[in-house]
């Protein structure tokens, strides 16, 4: 009996895609008679993988006067595609 040893099949890796659902932080902070809106929201790099916060800050009202709300547009998943190698 002889041992036949063929040629290693070699297959490149895919591409995998990894969805990372990232939800805006919405806070309303009551100060010196001013209520802000504190809004966090993240993006990620998809280049690294680095997922990097974004806050914002919109007075709402001051000592009683009115402000209209800010309209915030919410982005509820990222995507980020990893290559692998």
């Amino acid at each position: 009996m002889t041992e036949t040893v063929g040629e290693p099949v070699i297959t490149k890796a895919g591409v995998s895609k990894v969805t990372i659902a990232t939800k805006p932080t919405v806070m309303v902070l009551k100060t010196d008679g001013k209520m802000i809106q504190r809004t966090t929201t993240y993006s990620v790099n998809h280049d690294t993988g680095e997922i990097t916060s974004h806050m914002d800050e919109k007075l709402i009202s001051d000592n009683g006067g009115t402000i209209p709300a800010p309209t915030v547009e919410i982005l509820s998943t990222l995507s980020l595609l990893v290559a692998q190698d």
